[in-house]
């Protein structure tokens, strides 16, 4: 078993132990403590012996799974996904550490761990209906962690984020189902491999068109890119903060990972064609959602708004599609997500305290736990993307990137960070300062959010001052893609040949590849 099946296995073991075995509420603390800090020692064993100057998929690992239909178990990770993988991990230690103590733990804690399962498998895997199971598996865990463990709407909210994610989903599945059944048909043999499929399928354009519309929409959805973020705020603002913080920080990356994993290997004419369109639509939705989060009365609510528009800065990047601005998005979905657990692990910190996230009720807070003030701060700074915070590298090289083809998109989009700065600043300035009536119950920062809330800030600004360590690693693969997508866009299948070994190459064990 490699370690790819071994990162699988650590959270689904863990998981079904939790949920059938009737654990005390401390031996069920252990489990899933132990189970996310070594799903994190994992993580950090593949990113130690990853090729960083390979731009090949490494520790690949493949078995029939139904072979009849050409369905196989097919994980294996480069450059793009290694740090969405740490970031998991990341994640999955923050939120287990940072929930409570509560007669029902053992229930929250297996279904996290389902949820976290998920999002790995969601980003190692190489064949198509493996990685719609995984991401379908997403839906589960997290509906039934808002029902069971949300706010007073949440009913509502988890109704309306599970039809927006399953209409996608079923659109995508339908997709999917006939890119398998086209590649039997033009090579003879069924397969779902994105690797397969990307070297050998030729889709006229209009069909191309079609199921490019089937894989779009569900990205479209979970990232969520306007207008099909309906269903984030209410989720957001209903979710228990520990699932907020995970779903803002890992689960929206799974659509941005989509376009660059499936979307712009398989249809790149069409997504090329579309391009225009979309940096117009992403354009105005991230300044528009800045907008929003600015009118926003409730700090979770707020928060919310604010993730939607950085990850159309994300998406915009993706969209451009050049070895710039592929690394740059990569290391955006990085540094956005270390900061999103930050600012929501912070706030319900707060909210825990003062039994309300009401920006107007939370005043004069730096003077009862300043400490927890300062972490809220320091996670602050990063979000509005303060110079030698790794947000100012990503944000920046998108924009740098985007400029030359599309200035005044890139313009709009760029006052977002301008908006951004305003209304971050006045949220701190509203809550910390000025006067409160309101008593709070518990002391400032405690030692367990001071474990899990220091190394993240610092980590913000490690990331901003020595960024090369993260950006050598993702550049080789990003510089495949984007070149692969250039002779796919300009250079037509028209020869048999096309395609061959342009998008990579599959390891034959789950050893990484030798260094050069």
């Amino acid at each position: 078993m490699g370690l790819i099946s071994a990162l699988l296995l650590v959270p689904a073991c863990s998981a079904f132990i939790l949920a059938l075995l009737p654990l005390s509420i401390k031996l069920a603390r252990v489990v899933g403590s132990l189970s996310s800090l070594l799903i994190l020692v994992l993580s950090l064993t593949v990113l130690w012996q990853f090729d960083a100057g390979s731009a090949d998929f490494q520790f690949v690992e493949k078995a029939a799974w139904i072979a009849e239909f050409g369905i196989n178990y097919e994980v294996g990770i480069d450059g793009i996904s290694i740090f969405l993988v740490l970031l998991t991990a990341l994640a999955g230690v923050a939120v287990v550490f940072s929930t409570k103590d509560h007669e029902r733990l053992r229930g929250f804690l297996s279904l996290f761990l389902f949820l976290e399962l998920a999002l790995l498998g969601v980003f190692v895997t190489l064949d198509l209906v493996l990685f719609y199971v995984f991401f379908e598996l997403m839906l589960v865990p997290s509906y039934l962690l808002m029902n069971g463990w949300g706010g007073q709407g949440r009913a509502r909210a988890s109704i309306r984020f599970v039809l927006f994610t399953a209409i996608g989903s079923v659109l995508m599945l339908c997709s999917i189902i006939y890119l398998g059944w086209l590649n039997a048909d033009q090579v003879g043999d069924p397969s779902f491999s994105i690797i397969a499929l990307a070297q050998s399928l030729r889709l006229e354009p209009s069909t191309e068109g079609l199921l490019f519309l089937g894989f779009f929409i569900a990205f479209a959805i979970k990232t969520p890119i306007v207008p099909f973020h309906n269903w984030l705020p209410a989720t957001y603002a209903e979710s228990p903060y520990g699932l907020t913080a995970f779903m803002s920080a890992v689960m929206a990356k799974a659509g941005l990972y989509g376009f660059l994993r499936f979307v712009w290997p398989l249809f790149p004419g069409a997504l090329s064609s579309a391009t225009p369109l979309l940096i117009w639509i992403l354009a105005l939705g991230v300044l528009y959602t800045a907008l929003i989060a600015w009118a926003q009365r409730d700090a979770k609510r707020l928060l919310a708004y604010s993730s939607v528009s950085h990850l159309g800065v994300c998406a915009l990047g993706i969209m451009i599609c050049s070895s710039i601005s592929i690394t740059a998005a990569v290391f955006f979905m990085l540094v956005h997500g270390i900061v999103a657990i930050g600012l929501f692990l912070t706030l319900g910190a707060i909210v825990s305290r003062s039994s309300s996230s009401e920006i107007i009720e939370m005043g004069g807070l730096v003077n009862i736990i300043p400490r927890l003030s300062l972490m809220f701060f320091l996670f602050l700074l990063g979000a509005i993307a303060l110079p030698l915070t790794g947000n100012f590298i990503a944000e920046f090289a998108v924009l740098l990137s985007s400029f030359g083809r599309y200035p005044l998109q890139t313009a709009l989009a760029g006052l977002s960070i301008i908006f951004g700065a305003v209304y971050m600043l006045a949220l701190f300035r509203r809550c910390m300062f000025g006067k409160s009536e309101r008593k709070l119950i518990g002391s400032d920062l405690t030692f367990t959010e001071l474990v899990i809330l220091v190394p993240l800030a610092l980590l913000i600004f490690v990331l901003g001052i020595m960024p090369q360590s993260v950006l050598r690693r993702i550049e080789p693969s990003a510089e495949r893609l984007a070149d692969y997508v250039f002779e796919a866009v300009h250079s037509p299948r028209e020869q048999e040949e096309v395609g061959q070994g342009s998008f990579g190459s599959e390891q034959p064990s789950s050893q990484p590849k030798e260094s050069v």
